[in-house]
C-alpha cells in the first residue's frame, strides 16, 4: 500500500508541475497581447512630442506677450538686446555712493 500512495503523489506532482507552467505560459502570452493592444490604441511619440510642444507654447505665450510689451514700452527693437550698460553704471555709483556714506546714529535721551 505505501507503494500505491508514492506512486499517487508522484502522478500528483508532475500534473500539478504541468498545469502551473501551462498556467504561466498562458498568462506571459496573455499579458504580452494586452501590451501589444495597449500600445496600437496608445498614442505615439510623435503624437505626445507634439502634445507637449502645443502645451508648453501655449503655456509661455501669455510670457512672451507681455515680455513684447515690455520690450515696446522701453524702445527695445524686437530681437536686439537692450542696452543696459548706462542704466548699471548709474546703479553701481549710487552703490558706491552709500557705501562711502558713514552711518550715523541718533542716541535716544534716556527718560
Amino acid at each position: 500500500m505505501p507503494e500505491e500512495i508514492m506512486i499517487i503523489a508522484v502522478v500528483a506532482i508532475v500534473f500539478g508541475s504541468i498545469t502551473s507552467i501551462v498556467k504561466a505560459i498562458l498568462g506571459h502570452l496573455k499579458s504580452g497581447r494586452e501590451t501589444q493592444q495597449l500600445s496600437e490604441a496608445g498614442v505615439s511619440t510623435r503624437d505626445l512630442r507634439n502634445l507637449l510642444v502645443d502645451a508648453v507654447e501655449e503655456a509661455t505665450l501669455p510670457l512672451h506677450d507681455r515680455i513684447a510689451r515690455l520690450e515696446r514700452q522701453l524702445g527695445y527693437e524686437a530681437g536686439s538686446p537692450p542696452q543696459l550698460e548706462a542704466h548699471v553704471d548709474e546703479m553701481l555709483d549710487d552703490l558706491h555712493e552709500e557705501e562711502e556714506r558713514p552711518l550715523v546714529r541718533r542716541r535716544r535721551a534716556v527718560r
